[in-house]
């Protein structure tokens, strides 16, 4: 297995790995990101942009409604929500590629897809290709997680990641 190697090498792909991978590229390191899933982390995908993006549409629809203003006319048709999460993802997909995929081409940072596992002080294994670093960046961010509360799996609940998920 041929191996690579790196100066710095992080672990997830959200923005404290991409904020340390522009530093470490401007001061002239070899930096790969290794990412499992979706590259861009929460603020991206699950967070900050589809949320404000339903905030957003929500607002719209509320004004179109009803305003302050004396002899305007307003208008509020159905929702049609495929098309509103349909915008949505695009809108996330749109940002995922400007603020993350394009900025690694444009600063010469390596994205390399797979499970990162330590194999050695200065080793990770991802997917069976070993990439050697002098300094690693753990930035894996975190998972929803629901507090232990009996019959909570049976009545079903949403997480900030799953919310943004409906359909």
């Amino acid at each position: 297995m041929a191996s690579q190697s790196f100066d710095l090498v992080t672990i997830g792909s959200g923005s404290a790995a991409f904020a340390a991978a522009i530093r470490a590229t401007s001061l002239g390191a070899r930096v790969a990101l290794v990412e499992r899933g979706t590259v861009g982390g929460t603020c991206v995908n699950v967070g900050c942009i589809p949320s404000k993006h339903l905030l957003a549409t929500s607002h719209a629809y509320r004004v179109a409604g009803s305003h302050p203003f004396a002899g305007v006319p307003t208008s509020r048709g159905e929702v049609d929500l495929r098309a509103l999460i349909a915008r949505k993802g695009q809108v996330v997909d749109e940002l995922r590629d400007e603020k993350y995929l394009d900025l690694a081409a444009h600063y010469g940072f390596e994205l390399v897809r797979g499970h990162a596992r330590f194999a050695g002080p200065d080793l990770v294994d991802v997917d069976r290709r070993e990439i050697r670093a002098r300094w690693f960046l753990i930035a894996t961010g975190s998972a929803p997680w629901a507090p232990p509360i009996e019959g909570l799996d049976r009545a079903g609940y949403l997480t900030s990641t799953t919310a943004m998920e409906l359909s």
